[in-house]
């Protein structure tokens, strides 16, 4: 099992990608906001799975939290009165975690879904994201989630899809809660690393 070079870059980057979200003033919040979020979602995701040191107990600590519990989140409609029967998101809910449970009414845990989601961003080949505009505005993305792959014991129910419906308000959410327990992690396990992180300039 080999170390992760220069932990206290690694933290910067996540640190500093999070600590910008949501971007309220931006020309584009919600674009760079689902830039911040897939970039945090696809690096740490290699790191936790990778179970490199100082993350190597992460991965079990998301596989055991239901994703309710990892990231509270305040669902809402999308009714701005003008969406018809035909409309995607006409009886969706918008930031919902809520939905992600198994027919017995199970939570599905923080891992997979985070697993899933970085999914459906991360294979060119495989790609199941998908912008929501309504009336000009980009106002979120969806999220085509389907069971990760190997990886180990699930809850998730073999051929069961969820669509996830995410302003830049649910993505923010999402990658504060796992930026805070990838960033604690390593405040934990090397406690000079914040310091150094903080330390160190950008040109």
């Amino acid at each position: 099992m080999g170390g992760i070079p220069h932990p206290e870059r690694e933290y910067a980057v996540i640190h500093r990608l999070c600590s910008q979200m949501p971007f309220e003033d931006a020309e584009y919040k919600a674009t760079e906001t689902y830039a911040a979020f897939t970039t945090i979602l696809c690096w740490t995701l290699q790191r936790i799975r990778s179970r490199a040191h100082p993350v190597t107990g992460l991965e079990q600590s998301l596989r055991n939290q239901d994703i309710t519990a990892f990231c509270q989140l305040d669902a809402h409609p999308y009714d701005d009165d003008n969406l018809g029967d035909g409309d995607e998101t006409h009886v969706a809910s918008l930031d919902d975690l809520r939905d992600l449970k198994t027919a017995a009414g199970q939570p599905l845990k923080a891992l997979e879904v985070l697993i899933s989601l970085r999914d459906s961003v991360a294979h060119p080949e495989d790609l199941r994201v998908y912008p929501i505009n309504r009336r000009g505005y980009l106002i979120g993305f969806r999220f085509d989630c389907r069971r990760p792959r190997g990886n180990g014991p699930e809850l998730w129910e073999v051929g069961k899809d969820y669509r996830v419906y995410l302003t830049r308000h649910g993505m923010t959410a999402i990658a504060q809660s796992l930026s805070a327990a990838y960033c604690n992690t390593f405040a934990e396990v090397r406690q000079q690393v914040p310091q150094d992180a903080t330390a160190m300039g950008e040109q």
